[in-house]
């Protein structure tokens, strides 16, 4: 099984992703980076970290968020990343009661919420920048034509989405009707 370099790419990133959520649900929980619990916890963590990584890659993995072109992402691929998120965080805590101990229950709360938001804003971050880049307007001396589209429902909704995605360069939406 071979993976193409983006998707490597992903499993950096979110390994990056997934440390910092459980670090940052630490220091939040503990208020301190010099509180002896939290020196306690971030020990617990360091001995461990491995394996909830390990766990919350596979999950990731199984629920396809290393297959998606996230250039097309949308509300179902952000619905998949809650889920995949949620059911990470109980494989990590399975693991670690596996592995005979434990975190706070507030921090596993607080990862699951850093981890859907670090992660989904990482790929919808990559959307817009690609979006940006493959749609900015080429200035070469043609004119660019505006257009009012007729009908404001979803119809117009999705005509303007069509203009936005292969026809801008040549035609600039301005009204709705």
């Amino acid at each position: 099984m071979q993976f193409s370099k983006k998707t490597i790419f992903m499993v950096i990133v979110d390994l990056i992703i997934i440390n910092i959520s459980a670090i940052f649900s630490l220091f939040l929980r503990f208020e301190s980076f010099n509180n002896p619990q939290f020196m306690s916890y971030f020990e617990v963590y360091k001995n461990t970290f491995i394996f909830i990584s390990i766990a919350k890659i596979v999950v990731f993995y199984l629920f396809g968020l290393y297959k998606t072109i996230w250039k097309y992402a949308s509300v179902d691929e952000m619905l998949k990343i809650v889920s995949a998120c949620v059911v990470a965080n109980i494989a990590s805590i399975s693991t670690l009661a596996f592995l005979q101990t434990s975190l706070p229950r507030s921090v596993y709360a607080m990862m699951i919420v850093f981890d859907i938001a670090l992660i989904g804003g990482f790929r919808f971050s990559l959307r817009t920048v690609n979006e940006k880049i493959s749609h900015r307007v080429k200035d070469d001396g043609k004119k660019i034509t505006r257009v009012m589209i007729a009908g404001a429902g979803d119809a117009g909704a999705m005509i303007l989405k069509e203009f936005k995605n292969h026809y801008s360069y040549q035609y600039r939406v301005v009204a709705f009707v």
